[in-house]
């Protein structure tokens, strides 16, 4: 009987601590995606507008963020992320962003990744 109170006692701390940490983790995910919908909602309005530079510069803020959160972590997403989606970033970059002097203090944290 004392074995079976501290099982149950190890079972009820295991299940509270991931429910709390799927709880913590669901969060996180909204709050990317509430970042996510008005970065495009701003990119889609000044592309209505017929501002396309500034349009392009809040969708490259997006997409530059977005892998240096995909590339500052581990596991396999990051690695199918490298594989899948790294050449088109840096071909990108190499196209359009070149000079340093405009790039924003993420995009110079996304270069240190990108160097890994």
């Amino acid at each position: 009987m004392k074995y079976l109170n501290t099982i149950l006692a190890i079972i009820i701390c295991s299940l509270a601590a991931g429910f709390f940490g799927y709880r913590a983790g669901v969060g996180r995910v909204v709050t990317a995606h509430i970042a996510s919908a008005i970065s495009a909602s701003d990119a889609l309005q000044k592309l209505q507008t017929r501002d396309s530079t500034q349009a392009i510069r809040v969708l490259e803020r997006l997409w530059f963020a977005d892998s240096v959160a995909v590339l500052s972590e581990s596991g396999w997403r990051v690695d199918s992320f490298r594989s899948t989606f790294l050449p088109s970033l840096i071909s990108y970059r190499q196209t359009y962003r070149t000079n340093q002097a405009d790039w924003t203090p993420m995009e110079r944290h996304l270069e240190t990744l990108l160097k890994r």
